[in-house]
């Protein structure tokens, strides 16, 4: 779990998931078992998070492949 002390947007959604869900992936050893989900609120739709977000997803993959 993660505190958010302000509102939310797409950039700090962004860096929330780019620093917390792949080393929590790591840590609990979750491997290819899970799945990540998400609704359509426009901070998961933004335009700063879909262009990171497609850069990062395949080294995201790669990274679990190796758990």
């Amino acid at each position: 779990l993660m505190r958010i002390k302000e509102r939310m947007n797409g950039v700090m959604y962004h860096l929330m998931l780019s620093k917390n869900l792949l080393p929590s992936a790591t840590a609990l050893k979750m491997k290819r078992g899970w799945v990540f989900q998400h609704d359509n609120d426009p901070k998961h739709t933004a335009q700063a998070h879909r262009s990171g977000y497609v850069k990062s997803i395949s080294s995201f993959w790669r990274s679990l492949a190796c758990l």
